[in-house]
């Protein structure tokens, strides 16, 4: 069981995470999940490829506010700059649940399925996802997309940050969009799940809930963000993945 937290708090200011090499871990059990810069370059404009990008920025809330944060989508940045012919994929306006204060809460399929349609991301497309900053908006996408049914979709690697870096094509203004199509949603039970099936876990010793957020959100320590972290038990582990 893989149990996700709320991403951490990033503006248009924030760097790239910076990850440390682990070479105990396995290898990526999809090796398709990740394509790089040079694969992509190959590729651009080729029929039935769909580049978009997934940028959200998490900002503190206005004075007064009782949310933690406000959910700001990188339309801006997007604008500003992006791979050429990419699309703006919306998390909190389009791909999140409405019936909810909470934010990015998985909406039902079907309506996951006519918002990607109308993005042109249907059956049989071969998809890449980037975002600023952070690849995490970029996988939150991949995740929805697998849960869906869907396999066809890559994260860029490095996102849209080691694309400029490396000197690649740019273009900015509004998104030219791709044709609507048919996306038939197959549900996957169990890549995302709610608070009843976390809260069964605490204490299950077969459980391992990690926290993927930094430290300082692990230990409660940051102002902009709700504090602390799910509860662990005797005989459960929690863990911060570092």
């Amino acid at each position: 069981m893989i149990i996700v937290e709320p991403a951490r708090l990033w503006t248009a200011r924030d760097a790239m995470w910076q990850t440390r090499a682990r070479p105990r871990m396995k290898p990526l059990g999809d090796p398709d999940a990740l394509i790089s810069t040079d694969d992509l370059a190959a590729r651009l404009g080729q029929p039935g490829l769909r580049v978009y990008d997934c940028t959200t920025y998490l900002e503190p809330s206005d004075p007064g506010s009782d949310d933690p944060y406000k959910a700001v989508a990188g339309w801006k940045t997007f604008v500003a700059g992006h791979i050429p012919g990419a699309d703006f994929l919306d998390l909190q306006e389009e791909f999140s649940a409405t019936d909810t204060k909470l934010k990015f809460m998985m909406p039902p399929a079907e309506s996951l399925a006519r918002a990607f349609g109308r993005h042109g991301l249907g059956d049989g497309a071969r998809v890449v996802l980037y975002s600023i900053g952070t690849m995490m908006w970029a996988t939150r996408f991949w995740w929805m997309l697998r849960s869906l049914g869907f396999d066809g979709s890559a994260v860029l690697d490095g996102g849209f940050d080691r694309w400029q870096a490396e000197g690649r094509p740019i273009e900015a203004g509004d998104p030219k969009g791709y044709p609507s199509a048919t996306f038939t949603p197959r549900p996957r039970p169990g890549r995302f799940v709610d608070k009843t099936a976390v809260k069964a876990a605490i204490g299950d010793p077969r459980t391992v809930t990690v926290n993927a957020l930094g430290p300082q959100f692990h230990r409660g320590l940051e102002p902009h963000a709700t504090a602390g972290r799910v509860a662990c038990r005797a005989r459960s582990t929690c863990r911060r993945q570092s």
